[in-house]
Formats: C-alpha cells, structure tokens, sequence
C-alpha cells in the first residue's frame, strides 16, 4: 500500500513514537527549568524550597569579623589571666601556711629543749637551771649533737648573726648551726632562732607576786629576790615575700620539785 494518499503524507508508527518522546522530552525541560520537578521525581516546590534553604545557608555561613575575633580573643585572655593570678595566689597561700607551720615547730622545740634540760638537771641530783642561766645573759642558742645531744649557747645573739641559722638534721632536729656551715648533713632552713631564759624571781616585798627579769645584766639577787623559776621565749624568724615573719612560743618553768 502507497504511504502517500491525495497528497498527504501519512504517519507513520515510527513516527509517532519519535513526536511523543520529543514532547516528552520537551516537558522535562520545561519542568526543571520552572522549578516543577526535581531529579528524584515530580515535585512542584522543589525549585523555590530549594532557592530558600540556599539563601539560608549563605546568610548563615558569613564568618566573624575583625572586632568580633579581637573581642573574643580578649575573653579569653582574660579568663586565663584571672586563672592564672587564682592558681598563684593559692601557690602563695600555701607556701605561707608550710613556712609558718615550719617555724612554729622550731619555736616549739626550742622552748622544748629548755624544759628537757631541766628536767635532765633534776635526774642528775643539780640545780634546775644548771646550763640554762649562765651568768647575766639570757640570749642562748640550741645546739644539738649526737654525744651530748641539746646543749645552750650563751652569748649577746642577734637575727642577723649567722649563728641564729638553724639546720635541719636528718633525725628530725633542728639544731642552730653556731658556724658559718651547717654540720654535714644537716640541711640549712630558712630560719633563724633565739631562745631567751629569763629569770623569774620572787616578790622582793614579800608578796605572792612573780617578777620576771626581761634585761641581761639584772638578777634576783640584785632585786633582794630569790630565783624561782625560768621564763622561756623561743622567737623565729624567716622571710616570705618581702617581708620578716615571726613565731614566739613562751613558758614559764618552776624549780617546783
């Protein structure tokens, strides 16, 4: 059969195929390019929720300025320096406390020291204050050996002499080195220690009074009084920060046996 009728051409099956999916084609197009479809199916918001979530995400990803970086910066120094002035402090504090405690405990021991000679002297058939008063000074520094163990330096004692040094040894004493070097092997300390043996004495009218003779040179015996007792002051002194710190420990001592 002729495929051309009265002069008009017929389709034919080829033909009609191919229109349709040109205009299929053409549709796709026209779909995408409206926003109508999307490449996983039909859907008509998908070009416009598209074009939004963009513009969404072009707003939220403008990055920090000059002065929001500087601002932030200087927070963050300044946390770090309030940290840090904090931790110091605290270091400071407890340095404080350690040097503290340390010289109380050899103020301690120094009025110690007094009370064992004492009470040595008593053992040993002698008078009370054998070793502790010699003489009409009152100053003395204690000195420990391994043969005579705590024995009194009488003399005219003040901080700054070397001798005030003490030395920690390794038994756990602390002895003051009376020399330039600490005995071997003692371990030097930031102290410094003066025990004073002042005498004390009775009333010179007779009374129940205490008198308590504070200068070198002074005795009961001058006032009319009889030496009764010894009043202890163990002082120490140390530098901590910048400034002298002290610890005293005081008691009185009675030939009461």
């Amino acid at each position: 059969m002729d495929r051309y009728t009265s002069g008009t051409p017929t389709k034919s099956l080829f033909d009609v195929i191919s229109k349709e999916s040109t205009t299929e084609k053409s549709h796709t197009v026209q779909w995408i390019e409206a926003g109508e479809i999307s490449p996983f199916g039909r859907n008509d918001t998908w070009g416009e929720t598209s074009s939004y979530s963009l513009n969404c995400a072009s707003r939220g990803r403008r990055g920090f300025g000059l002065l929001e970086t500087i601002v932030a910066i200087g927070v963050i120094v300044t946390g770090l320096f309030a940290v840090f002035t904090l931790v110091l402090s605290n270091q400071r504090t407890i340095d404080a406390a350690k040097l503290r405690f340390g010289g109380v405990s050899a103020a301690r021991e120094g009025a110690e020291v007094v009370r064992m000679l004492r009470d040595a002297n008593w053992q040993r058939g002698r008078a009370f204050d054998d070793g502790i008063i010699t003489g009409t000074t009152y100053s003395a520094l204690p000195k420990f050996s391994d043969g005579a163990g705590f024995t009194l330096h009488h003399g005219v004692w003040d901080f700054t002499d070397h001798e005030t040094q003490i030395a920690r040894l390794p038994s756990g004493f602390w002895t003051n080195a009376t020399e330039a070097t600490p005995p071997t092997p003692a371990e030097r300390t930031p102290y410094r220690r003066i025990v004073r043996t002042l005498p004390i004495c009775t009333d010179p009218a007779g009374g129940s009074a205490r008198v308590i003779l504070t200068e070198d040179g002074e005795t009961c015996e001058a006032i009319g009084a009889e030496r009764i007792g010894i009043h202890v002051v163990a002082m120490v002194q140390w530098n901590h920060g910048g400034s002298t710190q002290d610890a005293r420990v005081a008691a009185d001592l009675y030939d009461w046996r």
